[in-house]
């Protein structure tokens, strides 16, 4: 299931925030420095959308839930609450609504 932060309460945004500022320690695993290193995103950049995020959007699809950020440079991160890491990070324009997103992928879409 996903959902769009704009079809999240906004009660449950903020306890989904919350729940991300109260992990004081994110696992970086070999997958997600891999694509870090890839993708020339210092870990620094994704640790700061970790505390200055924007949510963008909640998911439970690989079995744990996650939700993915971003911060005002456009910076991206997936963030697994369940397990304490991060999934990926990639860059994205700040401005980038995604007028070609595929609502039918979310929930309320």
């Amino acid at each position: 299931m996903r959902i769009l932060k704009g079809k999240l309460h906004v009660a449950t945004q903020g306890q989904l925030m919350k729940e991300v500022h109260s992990i004081k320690r994110w696992d970086v695993t070999p997958y997600t420095e891999l694509r870090l290193k890839e993708r020339n995103i210092p870990t620094e950049d994704v640790l700061t959308v970790c505390r200055e995020g924007d949510l963008v959007e909640y998911h439970n699809d690989k079995g744990t839930r996650r939700v993915l950020l971003r911060d005002i440079n456009g910076t991206c991160a997936v963030l697994d609450l369940d397990k304490h890491s991060i999934v990926t990070a990639y860059t994205n324009e700040p401005t980038n609504n995604h007028p070609h997103l595929q609502r039918q992928r979310y929930l309320f879409g």
